[in-house]
């Protein structure tokens, strides 16, 4: 069984093909819980809705979902002014972490004050919330959400819940949840690879819990490399690439590669103070990588994004410095940062409380 692309997942054939339904347009999505669409042809040539009980373990990437890239060309770039995808919802609100769908929908956490996760569509000025500190089926809400994501193979978002300290479950089409996934973890990030692997950032470590598991597996800090140096901040945030490799980084100006347990320092900045120097960074507040080994980075204290590519001595400012402000081509305290499958850089502008959509030029 396959997609359209030529990805395909594994799972038995149990289910006769009476019993299996068509999925929904125009996004190929299923509306029962707990399917995933995909191409049968011993059924019928439309795709159509599967169980994922019926599905092992390994599970390939649903209908909608991209080939990822293979890498962004050396010598791409961006355009400078960008634009808004998403924003307050309230007066005192802020976005505090986002990512973003296929489509560009964008999801956006707000801790403070709301405690609520909104849906941005494209054009910035349809925003519906789909999770706060008030809806919920199971108890009220979630509370200080951190980190978000989506699982494409149930159609849901993901979150910590930082005051109750354990991993969400929301789905997004029918509003089921939160549903515990992973309970008393004082969880600080997650990420989510193409096999639906979901990684917790949490007590100084990084987590995998594979589909179905319980325990979870650690897979970065002191437990995989007793080094003092390989010490992790209650801060640390995760990246990851499509070789399933780990990258952390926390309040300071360090990255750390983790690649089946083997740990590595990347001398990527030095030094920690501001300044426009392309070797010195003021803080790292986000991390992309892509299929080259190319990080982007937000460099917080000099509002903004340096390319830096794999082996180098120093980074190219691609998007931002030209002093904070407000307008198209300035950011203000620049944290997180979501790299599309096209190479458009997406930018949480933390004090003009807005997400910023900077595009790659279509010559690049």
């Amino acid at each position: 069984m396959a997609t359209t692309s030529k990805f395909g997942i594994c799972g038995f054939l149990w289910v006769t093909c009476s019993h299996l339904v068509a999925c929904s347009s125009p996004h190929n999505g299923c509306e029962k819980t707990g399917h995933v669409c995909i191409q049968h042809p011993q059924c019928q040539n439309n795709p159509v809705c599967y169980p994922l009980y019926l599905i092992d373990e390994i599970i390939c990437p649903p209908l909608t979902t991209a080939r990822p890239m293979s890498g962004i060309h050396p010598n791409a770039t961006w355009k400078q002014n960008g634009h808004t995808v998403a924003g307050s919802i309230t007066r005192l609100s802020r976005p505090t972490d986002f990512c973003v769908d296929d489509d560009e929908t964008v999801l956006a956490a707000y801790e403070s004050t709301s405690s609520s996760i909104a849906e941005w569509k494209p054009d910035a000025r349809n925003v519906r919330i789909v999770a706060s500190s008030v809806m919920g089926q199971v108890y009220r809400g979630i509370s200080r959400p951190q980190g978000v994501l989506i699982e494409k193979a149930t159609d849901s978002l993901m979150t910590c819940d930082k005051t109750r300290n354990q991993v969400v479950r929301w789905s997004r089409r029918d509003g089921i949840g939160p549903v515990t996934i992973i309970p008393n973890i004082q969880c600080q990030d997650i990420k989510i690879d193409e096999d639906g692997a979901i990684y917790v950032a949490h007590s100084g470590k990084v987590t995998r819990y594979r589909r179905g598991e319980k325990q979870g597996t650690v897979v970065a800090g002191r437990e995989v490399n007793s080094n003092p140096s390989m010490s992790l901040s209650p801060s640390t945030r995760i990246s990851l690439d499509r070789n399933h490799t780990v990258y952390t980084w926390g309040s300071g100006v360090r990255i750390v590669k983790w690649t089946r347990g083997d740990a590595e320092i990347i001398p990527i900045v030095g030094g920690l103070v501001e300044g426009d120097y392309l070797a010195i960074f003021g803080s790292i507040g986000g991390l992309a990588v892509d299929q080259r080994g190319t990080f982007y980075l937000t460099d917080t204290s000099n509002d903004r994004i340096v390319r830096w590519p794999k082996g180098a001595s120093k980074g190219t400012v691609i998007i931002g410095g030209n002093g904070k402000g407000a307008q198209n081509n300035q950011l203000n305290y620049p944290t997180h940062l979501w790299l599309d499958k096209h190479g458009n850089i997406f930018v949480l502008d933390q004090n003009n409380r807005r997400i910023q959509k900077f595009s790659i030029n279509l010559t690049s």
